[in-house]
């Protein structure tokens, strides 16, 4: 009777302490486990001055000036200031804008929370805001938006994305309206980090 008491604490404490070796490995392995799922992409850094490229761009390239991107990015905050840099001949104050002035700041957070923009494509609709939502989806950066007007629709889609050396950031433009889709790209060079 004796040693079949101590043969069942003997397994009792067998069983403990292969639980407690189990749980133990847990704890250890699950830290690494979870750092492997977050994707290592986010490190990326967009921050910097930009300069339009217009050979290597699409519609929209100001033949009047250069065309600058100011970029500051903690992730997830990214904030994108656009700048034309007007040729002389034409650097004249034309309300807000003049020769060297931003045109616009926009600010995007790529955690999903949603943030609010002025319209890149006309600046006077919607003084408000366009509520547009960014994330990361591998290793760029995607804001979409959507806009109603009346009877039509327009959403849009902007994909950020940065070379493998990180020199040339490309800047993917989507717009769908009820009747017709347009893409732009507009690649930008880095002058300074």
């Amino acid at each position: 009777m004796m040693s079949i008491k101590l043969r069942n604490e003997s397994l009792l404490l067998n069983a403990l302490y292969q639980f407690a070796v189990g749980v133990g490995l847990l704890i250890l392995i699950s830290p690494a486990v979870a750092q492997q799922k977050q994707p290592q992409t986010r490190a990326r850094d967009f921050g910097g001055t930009w300069i339009l490229d217009k050979s290597r761009s699409t519609l929209g390239v100001s033949q009047f000036g250069k065309t600058k991107l100011k970029i500051s990015h903690r992730d997830p905050k990214l904030k994108i200031t656009r700048i034309l840099e007007m040729n002389s001949i034409f650097a004249v104050d034309v309300g807000k804008i003049t020769s060297t002035e931003p045109i616009e700041d926009f600010v995007y957070y790529t955690d999903t929370r949603g943030e609010k923009n002025r319209s890149v494509f006309d600046p006077t609709v919607s003084l408000s805001g366009i509520r547009t939502d960014t994330a990361w989806e591998d290793d760029k950066i995607i804001v979409r938006s959507s806009d109603k007007r009346s009877s039509s629709q327009m959403d849009t889609t902007e994909t950020w994305e940065l070379s493998p050396d990180g020199k040339t950031l490309i800047e993917t433009t989507t717009i769908v309206l009820t009747s017709h889709t347009l893409t732009t790209r507009s690649v930008f060079n880095r002058v300074e980090k």
